[in-house]
């Protein structure tokens, strides 16, 4: 729990002996992933594991009490029975509910109301920017090359993947690599579509 990328929200960086925790780690790149071009496999998976269609907010209160909001749905959440099923989020959001005469110092991150009502709007606004992000669910794609364009792509790079048969033209980021030390070269690449 106390770990930098938990604390700080960092991605660490391996290079050689070279450490580094960074906010994001990788470049944009304008290399293309294309089929029919350079891709000998593919494979598509859905990553469920942090699907949520609703959040449950919850401030609170300078009388050390929690201010629960209202559950906030992803109106336009879609999803069959073959699928996990989605999950509710409680979520914490910096929003403080002033019940008594307060004098000590005010946090500048966090949202102060003296009415309930406009405590739970905004509690509620917050959670409806989440779960809009939150419902999405993230494709993860595995590709195999026949050439060595993948060799210019590092871990955290962004690149583009043209798959014209599966309809699908967008951003992706690479997640894993496997090396071949053999030929020394990179054989299959993991990326997750950029959201």
């Amino acid at each position: 729990d106390n770990s930098i990328t938990n604390v700080w929200n960092a991605e660490i960086l391996r290079r050689g002996t070279t450490l580094q925790a960074l906010n994001r780690v990788g470049n944009d790149t304008n290399i293309e992933i294309r089929e029919g071009k350079n891709v000998t496999v593919y494979e598509e998976t859905e990553n469920n594991d942090n699907l949520y269609y609703s959040i449950v907010p919850i401030g609170k209160a300078n009388n050390n009490t929690n201010l629960y909001g209202s559950r906030v749905l992803y109106s336009d959440y879609q999803y069959n029975r073959n699928q996990v099923l989605p999950k509710v989020l409680i979520k914490e959001y910096p929003v403080m509910l002033i019940v008594q005469s307060e004098t000590g110092e005010r946090d500048p991150q966090t949202y102060y109301y003296t009415s309930k009502d406009k405590a739970l709007a905004k509690l509620e606004e917050l959670a409806q920017i989440d779960v809009e992000e939150t419902s999405i669910i993230k494709r993860e794609f595995r590709v195999m090359y026949n050439s060595n364009i993948n060799n210019n792509l590092q871990l955290g790079d962004t690149c583009k993947l043209i798959m014209e048969s599966q309809f699908i033209d967008t951003k992706v980021r690479v997640m894993e690599r496997e090396y071949d030390h053999l030929e020394q070269k990179i054989t299959s690449l993991e990326v997750s579509e950029v959201i």
